[in-house]
């Protein structure tokens, strides 16, 4: 049973400490937050304009790939005319 407290109090601490860095981390988001808001303008702000260019990146990737496929089927297509313009009709 002692072992089991131990292990109990030793899980809690951990929770507290989880706990007390969340805190503080959202602390410094906050003030993060309020500085860029006074420093910069709305339209540069800095986080703001890293998570535009995230979203950017992902539909960059997204578009590589629709490119892709629609090259694959062009060239589909481009067999089945020239194939079609090869028969005697």
């Amino acid at each position: 049973m002692g072992c089991d407290h131990h292990r109990n109090q030793s899980a809690d601490g951990l929770v507290i400490l989880l706990m007390k860095a969340h805190h503080d981390l959202a602390a410094v988001q906050f003030k993060l937050e309020k500085e860029f808001q006074q420093t910069y303008p709305e339209n540069a702000n800095p986080v703001k304009l890293v998570n535009r260019i995230k979203k950017i990146q992902e539909e960059v990737s997204g578009l590589k790939e629709q490119c892709r496929e629609l090259i694959a089927a062009k060239q589909v297509l481009l067999r089945l005319v020239s194939v079609n313009l090869d028969c005697p009709g």
